[in-house]
């Protein structure tokens, strides 16, 4: 089982941090709720969150001096920073439900994936 909370569309491209931190400043936190039942009882799930702080390799590029091209090493570096998302590992409860509410910035992409 698979889920995902998103914005309902893309933000806009930039050419800079700075820029997209300004665009991610327009928007509004959000305070999804999901509640999933007839699980098995303490069915693991892995919560998954990309945000301005997880998996953000434009802040990575920045931060190597924008190199263009980048050297393997910089492209390798910058691969890892793009999967560093943040996880989380959580269960259904003893009456097969599972309920996830979480406080999300603007633009912050939730999943939810049943190991």
């Amino acid at each position: 089982m698979l889920f995902i909370y998103r914005i309902r569309h893309a933000p806009p491209g930039t050419s800079s941090l700075e820029e997209a931190n300004k665009m991610t400043d327009t928007g509004s936190a959000r305070e999804p709720s999901l509640i999933l039942t007839g699980l098995a009882s303490g069915a693991p799930f892995e919560i998954e969150i990309l945000d301005r702080e997880h998996a953000n390799a434009t802040a990575a590029w920045e931060a190597m001096g924008k190199p263009d091209p980048a050297t393997r090493e910089q492209a390798s570096a910058l691969r890892a920073a793009a999967w560093n998302t943040k996880k989380e590992l959580v269960q259904a409860g003893a009456d097969g439900t599972l309920t996830l509410k979480r406080s999300l910035d603007a633009w912050t992409l939730l999943l939810v994936h049943q190991l």
